[in-house]
């Protein structure tokens, strides 16, 4: 009874931004407050303080990024939505989610913010985009973190369902990565050839190359050495014909380790020094550092001096 009176004294104005800002579930600042709003408030700074000053809305400091923020008190958002005073549209849900991707692409480019866009644009009925938020900001770091397990039961799945060629063939791609790591080839093997179709039915050349090395990594993992080494080639003459360098990089290096399976030492440094020549004036920097680590397996100097020195002697014939 005491929220529904503090809530009755409150102008249009205040109703209207306390509404409005049912749509964020995390504090957001004040640019975040007027994305909500845009124009239909002139003055939204006021409407805010006033809710502050009966705490209606929460205010905190996020020390990491400087600034402070806002979020409806959760016992006041229950309130609106349980007793149908506040209804959120997608118009408002939408602006929400908008706000917090502009947030992940231009500020604050976590993992921790990927999180929070993609709970906001599933929320908003925007599940391509969520969908794009899964496979461009949290599918590397969960990976790097080695959580595969996570990444197949919560993350990827839903991808699945997207209607967009290439989200999709990506997620099967990601998805067979996953079981290629936690060591179920099979299951791999079948959702990397299922993106690899829809990336040769849509045409998408760069997109095959990195599936057909992907791929050849099941067969190396197997053991089966030749049927790897056929696949690194197909994905080289795509990589050659589209001018991919970054991707000649990643197959090129691939090879040299079947080569040196083989035993085909000449031809495994080869690759591997060509890899060198053209990662260097890229500035690949996780090429590089394969290859330093690399060398002392293979005998060279630390760093990258041994190859710089193969790369000389190749030059000069």
């Amino acid at each position: 009874m005491l929220l529904e009176r503090v809530y009755s004294h409150r102008t249009v104005a205040e109703q209207q931004l306390l509404h409005s800002l049912v749509a964020y579930e995390v504090p957001v600042a004040f640019e975040g407050v007027k994305a909500l709003v845009l124009d239909e408030l002139e003055q939204p700074e006021n409407a805010l303080d006033a809710l502050l000053s009966v705490s209606l809305i929460e205010r905190t400091e996020n020390k990491a990024w400087q600034t402070e923020e806002f979020l409806v008190s959760p016992l006041v958002r229950d309130w609106l939505l349980q007793h149908e005073v506040a209804m959120v549209s997608s118009e408002q849900l939408q602006r929400a989610a908008g706000y917090l991707q502009w947030l992940l692409e231009n500020e604050r480019r976590t993992v921790e913010q990927a999180i929070v866009t993609y709970a906001a644009l599933i929320a908003a009925d925007m599940n391509e985009e969520a969908y794009r938020i899964t496979l461009d900001w949290i599918v590397g770091p969960m990976n790097r973190a080695g959580l595969y397990q996570t990444l197949l039961d919560t993350w990827l799945a839903p991808v699945c369902s997207s209607t967009r060629h290439t989200t999709l063939a990506e997620g099967f791609g990601q998805i067979g990565k996953q079981h290629h790591h936690i060591a179920q080839y099979d299951t791999a093997l079948d959702y990397l050839k299922r993106s690899l179709a829809i990336r040769q039915e849509i045409g998408d050349k760069s997109g095959e190359g990195t599936t057909l090395n992907n791929i050849s990594q099941i067969y190396d993992a197997r053991g089966d050495y030749d049927t790897a080494l056929d696949y690194l080639k197909r994905s080289l003459a795509i990589q050659q014909e589209i001018g991919d360098s970054a991707g000649l990089c990643a197959t090129l290096f691939n090879m040299g380790h079947i080569y040196l399976q083989n035993e085909e030492v000449p031809n495994a440094i080869t690759s591997w020094v060509t890899v060198y020549q053209m990662a260097k004036p890229m500035n690949l920097a996780q090429v590089l550092q394969a290859l330093e680590n690399l060398a002392p397996q293979i005998g060279l100097p630390g760093g990258l001096n041994g190859w710089e020195q193969l790369s000389q002697q190749m030059g000069e014939g």
